[in-house]
């Protein structure tokens, strides 16, 4: 729910504001964009707190992206998701706020993700999401003089739940008390979840944005694999942040039951890595030869060896 009080505080509390959401892949970029669509747009639309959610991803066409920027560019409170792909080449005014969903590439990506706020001068604010077990990308930005600060979600919290009004009155149970900051969390992460599980069409997305989340981490150079181990990723608090109930191991098998058996993509998710082939630059990185098999979602991810044949001389 970090994403949404910031997306709440940037474009509602503040009157009008100009959001980039950076994603990991492009299923997590479609989940995200019709999620939010779906809850705080329709919660917002009788109101004058209206927010444009947009997306951006490499399979769009040119015709497309062009009037995502124009719509973009236009709205008065606007949330653009997006991958990798909108971190260059692209000049859009007064962004208020950059937020990262997840680690970049590479040091310096994170930088051009957070040249995309404060442009020509403006203020701008940049935040990164991480995971307990990514803290570690922080040494990394240190060792290139960029220092960030620990941001105190309890002030956003505390903007977001004086407009809480705005955004629940229609989605809430009238007896439902919303007296603390933690019943308003707990209120909000209960409405998205109920839509997920209310539309089948947006079950999956969430499932293939989970599922291409964990994939993505094969992407990652060498040099970034300390950071983004996927071995220390908490599964659980992934699937929790696409809005899923069923455990990591569960969602693993649904995936692998709907492939087919000679499937390339059955043993490891390759067919949707970190970005699509217009968001990547330079050589096109390829998942590494020895892959993960899907069981390996479950607790102690311990790569299965493949048996070898024995070799009969022949006579």
């Amino acid at each position: 729910m970090a994403l949404c009080c910031l997306l709440l505080e940037a474009c509602v509390a503040a009157e009008r504001g100009k959001v980039i959401v950076f994603l990991a892949t492009q299923d997590s970029v479609d989940f995200e964009h019709a999620l939010f669509s779906s809850v705080l747009g329709v919660m917002l639309e009788d109101t004058d707190k209206r927010i444009d959610f947009v997306r951006l991803h490499g399979e769009m066409t040119q015709h497309d992206r062009a009037e995502v920027f124009n719509r973009f560019r236009e709205a008065t409170s606007g949330v653009l998701f997006t991958t990798d792909v909108a971190s260059r080449g692209i000049d859009v005014p007064q962004v208020d706020l950059i937020v990262q969903c997840c680690v970049p590439l590479r040091p310096e990506e994170y930088v051009h993700r957070a040249g995309r706020t404060a442009r020509i001068g403006a203020k701008g604010k940049v935040v990164l999401l991480l995971f307990p077990s990514e803290v570690g990308f922080l040494d990394v930005l240190a060792q290139r003089n960029i220092q960030l600060d620990q941001m105190d979600l309890k002030g956003v919290l505390s903007k977001v739940f004086a407009i809480k009004s705005h955004i629940l009155e229609a989605r809430t149970d009238p007896g439902q008390k919303l007296k603390t900051m933690e019943d308003f969390v707990t209120a909000l992460q209960l409405i998205f979840e109920s839509e997920v599980y209310k539309e089948t069409a947006l079950q999956e997305m969430a499932k293939k944005g989970f599922l291409s989340h964990i994939c993505s981490y094969a992407s990652y150079p060498r040099a970034m694999r300390h950071v983004v181990s996927f071995k220390a990723l908490h599964l659980g608090h992934l699937a929790k942040a696409y809005c899923l109930r069923e455990t990591p191991s569960a969602l693993g098998a649904q995936w692998a039951a709907n492939l087919p058996q000679d499937a390339p993509g059955r043993r490891f998710g390759r067919s949707n890595t970190r970005f699509g082939p217009s968001d990547r630059r330079g050589k096109q990185h390829r998942p590494p030869v020895k892959r993960m098999k899907i069981s390996e979602y479950d607790s102690g991810l311990v790569a299965s060896k493949r048996k070898r044949k024995k070799h009969v001389p022949s006579d």
